[in-house]
């Protein structure tokens, strides 16, 4: 099998879904140059982190949250193996007032950034506790990536 960044992920037992469906006025994923600048999207997993959602289940649902990316990635390059390099992920954590690990709970995304474009996944980051996010979903991600060639 080739290694490409799908083998990767499929090797450490996670899947690429399908594409998010837009139902509003936006586009999942813009690529203007070489920079491809892909729009928050939520995990399905709802609650509150530290409340009714522990940390296991919150770092389940930013994986699932980077593996949406990858899909709409894939989705706008036409080919996930076009990413040169992931610059930049910001994660907003659905969490209680104080909660602090959201770095922990967004480890998670990274890591599939990471396994999926090796030292091309690392990014830097920003990981942030937040009242609320759409549906009451419990983290949300955006991304920053370079692609190369024609789609």
């Amino acid at each position: 099998m080739a290694d490409t960044a799908r083998t990767r992920l499929a090797e450490a037992g996670w899947t690429i879904p399908e594409p998010y469906v837009v139902r509003s006025q936006y586009v999942p994923a813009r690529l203007h140059g070489d920079v491809l600048y892909c729009a928050g999207l939520t995990s399905p997993l709802q609650g509150r982190v530290g409340d009714e959602v522990d940390i296991e289940h919150a770092r389940a649902a930013a994986r699932q949250c980077a593996l949406l990316q990858l899909a709409a990635i894939g989705q706008a390059l036409g080919d996930l193996d076009r990413v040169a390099s992931v610059l930049r992920l910001t994660g907003y954590v659905y969490a209680r007032s104080g909660f602090a690990e959201s770095p922990k709970v967004l480890d998670a995304a990274s890591e599939v950034f990471v396994t999926a474009f090796g030292e091309a996944g690392r990014h830097v980051r920003s990981a942030v506790a937040v009242a609320g996010l759409p549906g009451g979903a419990s983290v949300e991600l955006e991304v920053i990536a370079t692609a190369v060639g024609a789609p």
